[in-house]
């Protein structure tokens, strides 16, 4: 593929994920219900699609927390202190907002359990 039908193939990615993104926060993030179409089209701009594995960790307990996760795919399990939480986290789902909202180390360790974004 040629480098600028490559850029512009990325490019487009990047615009649709935009549109999903921002047509979707309202409905996943429930405080997010009365933002206005700029505020959502911001928001959606500064988010980053990051692919993960089975197995993968996420975040891990401890650390500084920099980032606010929302699923689109996959699931994920939270585990506090070595124990694992019986409930799972899917689509629509989040996690990390306690370390930004309370600037403390990250709270929990969460674990991709399938394959996701």
């Amino acid at each position: 593929m040629a480098p600028h039908r490559a850029g512009r193939l990325h490019q487009q990615h990047r615009c649709d994920d935009i549109v999903r993104i921002s047509h979707h926060l309202p409905v996943r993030i429930p405080f997010l219900k009365t933002a206005n179409e700029a505020l959502l089209s911001e928001l959606a701009e500064a988010f980053k699609v990051h692919r993960v594995t089975v197995g993968q960790s996420i975040v891990t307990e401890g650390e500084p927390g920099d980032r606010f996760y929302v699923i689109d795919e996959g699931t994920f399990q939270a585990a506090v202190d070595g124990v694992v939480r019986p409930t799972t986290m899917d689509k629509g789902g989040s996690f990390g907002e306690i370390a930004l909202l309370h600037a403390v180390p990250r709270t929990a360790t969460v674990t991709a359990l399938t394959n996701g974004r």
